[in-house]
């Protein structure tokens, strides 16, 4: 057995090699802290996981603007889809 000291909280602790550098405690809390940072980059920032929102107009308003432009409300919704508005 060789008495190593752990690099993060230097305990000195018992390990069965040569080449461990940090006692369970603080490997356990650097492998929870990998783990969580290898979700992070795959994980996509939370605005680009919701929908966006189309501009809400109420049915009535729509109506009222299509008899003022002569029209019926399904020529003039298609009317405003075809110039963008």
């Amino acid at each position: 057995m060789f008495q190593i000291n752990c690099e993060d909280c230097g305990a000195s602790f018992e390990a069965k090699t040569n080449n461990r550098r940090f006692c369970d405690a603080c490997n356990r809390q650097r492998d929870i802290d990998r783990k969580r940072n290898s979700r992070r980059m795959y994980m996509k920032p939370p605005a680009e996981h919701e929908r966006p929102q189309k501009p809400t107009v109420d049915l009535v308003t729509v109506a009222v603007a299509a008899r003022k432009a002569g029209m019926t409300y399904g020529k003039y919704v298609a009317a405003m889809k075809n110039t963008g508005a």
